[in-house]
């Protein structure tokens, strides 16, 4: 089972309780490590499809480390594969190899919690504070032209102490929306449309296909189209994993499903002087002091087409504070043209963008699938161990169950 299957079976359980009850001598996992995942704290998913203790086990509970007094919720997902999730704490490199044995023990209630209650948003939040909202109305702001009317994205998107740092209808660029996704050069039936600027080509939010929560991770997957003229010509599914916060970070986990409708659709990035930004992006909130660093360093205040693993924006995002914050997003070594040519801009713009100057052609029954981490942390890119996170993401730890013969010492 692919990493993107594992976590698109994330519509976690509620439950508190094991369904059977786990010896904890019988039940142990094993984690193989490298170097870069003792850095920093490290989202973990491990599939329990298979027979034995293992793929008894439900809801959420306590991994206790061996070797240490740590002690780790986890979180059972069961729809429609089983997954364990579970974030795994900085570590000094021991060992390649760190065993968690299963407890009955229950963990405490926090973790992101998922509101859909209201019919123009889902919103997220951790300990009272927010986390993300998924526009799924059709929002516009006052003063703008109806034209720019949009859905399906996300807006706001907060930092770890609950500030916001997405913009949404800013006055330089109106089409501009939080974090999106979408292409500027879209051809379908023989004409081009610009979805990037909105009108005539749109999303429409179709369904919530299933929202959950639990002390690990809060999961939310959307139904969207892409609509011309009330015609649906392209088919879009949203997932989204959004971890609890640590010390450092937050990862939010991504998943973007397209496949074409009745006919081909051709994508691609904006071909005027050379740009090639689309895609997957985020419009910055206002803020001062903005740094943007890449794998390299940091990265002059416009950038187009440079190939790149993940790039950061930090600043400081409240006025007369200090504080500094940022967020980074990961390109996934799976998507296609990966590492993909960034455009990036000071004024508060990150975009892995691909195909760029190219093209892609959606065909009916063939969908493209495409995957990114959000990496929300304090302090710049170094405070924040960016370059560690990037690396335990393109390259995660592994999880399995003991072999027997370690079990029963």
């Amino acid at each position: 089972m692919t990493v993107h299957t594992r976590t698109r079976a994330m519509t976690a359980s509620a439950a508190v309780l094991l369904v059977t009850c786990i010896s904890r001598a019988d039940t142990v996992i094993e984690l193989r490590c490298k170097p870069h995942h003792g850095q920093v704290e490290t989202p973990v998913m491990m599939d329990l499809s298979g027979s034995g203790a293992m793929g008894k086990l439900s809801g959420a509970f306590i991994l206790a480390e061996e070797g240490t007094a740590r002690r780790i919720a986890a979180q059972v997902i069961t729809k429609p594969a089983r997954v364990l999730c579970f974030v795994v704490p900085p570590r000094r490199a021991e060992s390649d190899v760190r065993r968690f044995r299963v407890t009955t023990d229950r963990p405490g209630p926090a973790g992101p919690a998922v509101d859909a209650s209201d019919k123009n948003r889902v919103v997220v939040t951790e300990s009272g504070r927010g986390v993300l909202t998924f526009v799924r109305g059709m929002a516009l702001k006052s003063g703008v032209p109806d034209r720019y009317r949009r859905s399906c994205y996300l807006h706001p998107i907060h930092d770890l102490d609950g500030v916001v740092l997405t913009d949404d209808f800013p006055r330089d660029h109106y089409h501009h929306r939080g974090l999106s996704w979408v292409w500027p050069r879209v051809e379908y039936a023989g004409k081009k449309y610009d979805m990037w600027s909105i009108c005539p080509l749109k999303h429409r939010f179709v369904k919530l296909l299933g929202e959950e929560s639990g002390p690990v991770c809060a999961v939310l997957r959307m139904s969207n189209q892409w609509v011309l003229e009330d015609k649906p010509v392209v088919d879009e599914k949203i997932e989204l994993c959004v971890w609890r916060a640590g010390q450092v970070g937050r990862a939010i986990d991504v998943f973007w499903t397209v496949t074409a409708l009745d006919a081909p659709v051709r994508i691609g990035g904006r071909l005027r002087e050379n740009k090639g930004y689309g895609g997957f992006n985020i419009r910055f909130a206002p803020r001062r002091d903005t740094v943007v660093y890449g794998p390299k360093g940091r990265q002059p205040g416009y950038v187009n087409r440079v190939r790149m693993a993940w790039s950061d924006l930090s600043a400081r995002f409240v006025r007369d504070s200090d504080r500094v914050s940022g967020l980074a997003i990961f390109d996934s070594p799976g998507n296609p043209g990966f590492p993909s040519g960034w455009s990036n801009r000071s004024y508060g713009y990150l975009n892995p963008a691909w195909p760029g100057l190219g093209k892609y052609d959606l065909a009916p029954g063939r969908p493209l699938r495409l995957r990114y981490r959000v990496w929300i942390h304090r302090g710049d890119v170094l405070a924040g161990k960016v370059d560690h996170a990037q690396k335990a993401f393109a390259d995660p730890p592994t999880a399995a169950a003991a072999p027997s013969d370690k079990r029963a010492r």
